[in-house]
């Protein structure tokens, strides 16, 4: 089995074909300010793995749905040097599969309403991730920012 890159991950967002619901999954374990907060399936890149190898397999290990289709959103770095702290390589990708994931590991797994995220309890990223992977596979303005 491949080793863990340290501080090299990925996210994914997988919503359904209208766009009005995304895959979460709710943390169980990880760094403490995440812990119970709803977030997207992802984790650790493995030696060897692209980032998009690495959303795919993460996808299966968390949720049992294997998809091919993801698109590139953007990439997070944490840190002012050349050299960031952590990278997290962020996904997205909207298909009917999304009705099929399910809770794969001990973390649970659901739909969620697109427009309800700003009433949840979610990693706060998550306010801003999701309206702009949506900007860009819709091309017009949405928040989800409490109003």
């Amino acid at each position: 089995m491949p080793r863990d890159i340290p501080n090299r991950y990925v996210l994914g967002f997988l919503f359904t074909p209208g766009l009005d619901e995304v895959v979460l999954l709710r943390k169980r374990w990880g760094m403490p300010h995440i812990i119970g907060k709803l977030t997207a399936p992802g984790g650790h890149m493995a030696e060897g793995e692209t980032p998009a190898e690495a959303m795919r397999r993460e996808y299966v290990e968390e949720t049992a749905v294997d998809l091919l289709d993801w698109r590139h959103e953007m990439d997070l770095h944490a840190g002012e040097s050349a050299e960031p702290r952590w990278t997290v390589h962020v996904f997205s990708a909207s298909s009917s599969l999304a009705h099929l994931a399910r809770t794969n590991e001990e973390e649970p797994v659901a739909l969620f309403p697109v427009a309800e995220l700003y009433r949840l309890d979610v990693v706060p990223n998550l306010r801003w991730i999701v309206p702009f992977a949506l900007d860009r596979r819709l091309l017009r303005p949405q928040t989800l920012l409490e109003r």
